[in-house]
């Protein structure tokens, strides 16, 4: 039981350290990604590192996947971070149906907007600011952009997925 509560209290800590380590005025962006259940997409996944039909561990999945940068940034400039990883640089995202078919396949190197792209265009995206203080007192801007799956954002199931 010593061990439980030690444990819990230092993730406690953790959390509160977490929040003091922001500088005055700090900028912090959050993408997130909504109506991907109802569309039919489950999982996420980055190329080069997924191999397609690989079992998915269950904290993949997209309902718990967010990106988090410093700086004010766009959902589309957020994503697109996602290729200057360096060694660990993501190609595509991946988005994936439960039986691990291929729903939607986001190309990180595309510059336009267009019905393969809609990730691309900014008005795709629902922009929410806060203005926030943490620890003692640290003024801080959190801004939440939001993109939410339609319908025609997805690849059609083939007659070769269904089988």
């Amino acid at each position: 039981m010593a061990t439980v509560v030690c444990l819990a209290m230092t993730s406690c800590i953790w959390e509160a350290m977490k929040e003091c380590m922001y500088d005055w005025d700090d900028v912090v962006c959050y993408a997130r990604f909504s109506g991907a259940e109802n569309v039919g997409i489950k999982y996420v996944a980055y190329l080069p590192f997924y191999t397609v039909g690989d079992e998915r561990p269950s904290d993949s999945g997209v309902g718990n996947y967010y990106l988090r940068e410093e700086g004010s940034l766009t959902g589309p400039e957020m994503v697109k971070r996602l290729a200057r990883g360096g060694r660990y640089a993501v190609t595509h995202i991946l988005w994936l149906r439960e039986d691990l078919s291929i729903a939607a396949t986001w190309d990180l190197s595309a510059d336009t907007a267009d019905a393969a792209n809609r990730w691309l265009d900014s008005t795709a995206w629902i922009t929410d600011t806060v203005h926030t203080t943490v620890c003692n007192d640290v003024p801080i801007v959190k801004i939440h952009h939001t993109f939410t799956f339609r319908p025609e954002d997805v690849h059609p199931v083939s007659q070769m997925d269904s089988q």
